[in-house]
């Protein structure tokens, strides 16, 4: 939030005009986080402010603001809004309640119950809460990353192993994902015109709870606006500070033209993507029973042909151009020994090739990790694998006791995060050392650490609080102490670069320290360095043409280090400092160089 200049100004404005115009005088903030919205009230002249956050890192970080700025008439209390009682709010109600506990599923953070006890308890019956109501919205989408996965998937398992019709899908935690177009990333078209699902009024208790109890669901009718396909559908939402400032997560809205687009919108996916015809009526119902956000419709196919997999797995099997140039190695040396392996290992993130393999009678026994089994298990029934050829290994600590002599081991050293897998590098070298047979072989061989220098406000912004309009208090000073040095999960982000990309260590498989400095040559566009940007060169032989990570579809998201790092007019190159220590690694540029 702390970024968002225009959602910090709708609720600016709202808390002003509630304490001046209205005399508010006794203010709540529940969920204050670093303390903004209470300064707000602060500002607006209001008597006593209580602020309440549960959070002990932030609750300690609105301690330091107020006690910095010197805000005596707010108090803050160290405890969630729903152990309150009138008492801790000096024996008396008060005037108005603000609050921004909302996520992108609205709901996700409690605010329904929370606000429900803060009304029946905390509120007077003549005040009011700030904001006042919440609308939601759903549209059909088509989503381009979704069905570019999919099609990836089908490509790679179609040819060898038989999946019984069944369509893999990527496990959620919860029922919904986020949709995030602020950094670039997957694409979505809008199928469907947008469809009023239903409001609640958090001014209005009976609403508050028909909301909660699922009386509020909604089953709202999309007709579509262009024929396509259909991968899912967004919620959007618009939240009604006061009748003058609204702030919404989507653009082009009937309601006002002041609307602020803020947070990001939910998507319900399909289990497969549905073709539509223009002007067909989809209908999905959409419900907030429990204080969860949640839509349902008709348009799945039945449970038995899906199969719901660990995302970093539905990722990996995605990442075809990885999985090709694996096999097309551990093929090439199957075929230049002109013997049948017997002992196969396939530690990866699933063992697609070995299944492979095995199926074609290539190995006699499979060894692959206890975490695929279920999912390894259906596929061998489904291919006709004798279940007693497939070993699965708990721990490879474990494995390595058992003296087992391994024609082929895989390995991945590298997560699908783009962190260091810490068991696959402890034992990489005793695993080749003491489990591959005479003529064996390990993959990868090698892995190198490439990296480029880039500009990006919009990384800038994600890490670091940058709002001028808040440099006359503390906030920024006490948040930027937390502010990440190191940021996964990345997908596509706008940035511009700032030198070429440079191989600038190796990935050791070992748990010692080492370092490296390298200096990169800067381009000729000077700007300030936000991030270290790296991906990973694996190879697979000694000689064999290298797998980057930094493609669209790799298993390995994109990554980078923060730096904000300013260069001077005059300055052509910075060194860079490459550390691995114990399974991690890190890089930073030296500031005393040049």
């Amino acid at each position: 939030m702390l970024n968002d200049t225009k959602r910090n100004e709708a609720f600016r404005q709202a808390i002003l005009h509630a304490v001046r115009e209205e005399g508010v005088e006794r203010v709540l903030d529940i969920g204050t986080g670093t303390g903004i919205l209470a300064l707000y009230a602060h500002e607006a002249g209001a008597k006593k402010i209580y602020a309440c956050e549960s959070n002990e890192i932030m609750s300690q970080i609105a301690c330091n603001v107020f006690e910095n700025d010197k805000l005596g008439n707010i108090v803050l209390l160290k405890d969630h809004s729903t152990n309150l009682s009138v008492k801790d709010l000096g024996d008396a109600q008060v005037d108005l309640i603000v609050t921004e506990i909302f996520d992108s599923g609205v709901f996700g953070e409690g605010v329904l119950s929370t606000l429900i006890h803060a009304k029946k308890i905390l509120l007077k019956e003549s005040g009011r809460v700030i904001p006042n109501k919440v609308e939601l919205f759903v549209v059909g989408v088509d989503h381009v990353g979704i069905a570019e996965k999919q099609e990836s998937i089908n490509s790679t398992l179609e040819n060898s192993i038989y999946l019984k019709n069944t369509t893999l899908i990527p496990k959620v935690d919860g029922p919904y994902d986020t949709y995030s177009s602020a950094g670039g990333g997957d694409h979505l078209i809008i199928r469907t015109e947008r469809a009023h699902a239903f409001t609640v009024n958090f001014n209005d208790l009976q609403s508050m709870q028909e909301a909660d109890e699922g009386q509020l669901d909604a089953t709202v009718q999309l007709r579509c606006s262009e024929g396509g396909h259909i991968e899912g559908f967004i919620v959007f939402f618009a939240l009604h500070l006061d009748d003058k400032n609204v702030i919404a997560n989507f653009d082009e809205t009937p309601m006002t033209s002041e609307i602020t687009k803020c947070w990001d919108p939910v998507l319900f996916r399909l289990n497969e993507p549905m073709e539509v015809r223009k002007y067909q009526v989809l209908k999905a119902t959409v419900s907030c029973r429990g204080g969860v956000l949640n839509l349902k419709h008709e348009y799945d196919p039945i449970d038995e042909r899906v199969v719901a997999v660990d995302p970093e797995l539905y990722a990996f099997l995605a990442d075809d151009e990885y999985l090709y140039e694996l096999e097309y190695n551990v093929i090439k040396l199957l075929k230049k020994n002109k013997k049948k392996f017997v002992n196969f290992a396939d530690f990866l993130t699933f063992p697609h090739i070995g299944i492979n393999l095995l199926k074609e009678g290539e190995i006699e026994t499979l060894y692959c990790p206890e975490k695929t089994r279920d999912f390894v298990e259906k596929i061998s029934d489904w291919n006709c694998i004798t279940k007693g050829a497939i070993k699965f290994v708990q721990d490879l600590e474990d494995f390595l006791e058992n003296d087992i002599k391994l024609d082929i081991i895989l390995m991945q050293p590298i997560t699908g995060h783009g962190t260091l897998n810490e068991e696959h590098l402890k034992h990489y070298e005793t695993l080749k050392t003491n489990c591959l047979s005479t003529s064996g072989a390990i993959f990868p061989n090698k892995i190198d650490l490439c990296a480029k220098l880039i500009h990006s406000s919009w990384l800038q912004q994600v890490t670091s609080v940058q709002n001028e309009n808040l440099q006359d208090c503390s906030i920024p000073t006490q948040m930027n102490e937390y502010s990440t040095r190191h940021q996964f999960e990345f997908k596509d982000f706008d940035s511009s670069d700032l030198s070429d990309i440079t191989t600038i260590a190796k990935i050791h498989f070992d748990e010692n320290f080492h370092q490296k400095d390298v200096i990169i040559n800067l381009n000729m566009v000077r700007n300030q360095i936000n991030g270290i940007l790296y991906y990973f060169k694996i190879f697979f032989t000694s000689n064999s043409i290298p797998v980057l990570t930094n493609r669209k579809k790799s298993f390995c998201t994109q990554n980078c280090f923060v730096q904000n790092f300013d260069v001077a007019k005059d300055r052509t190159s910075v060194v860079v400092r490459c550390i691995q220590d114990e399974f991690v690694f890190r890089c930073e540029i030296l500031e005393n160089t040049s």
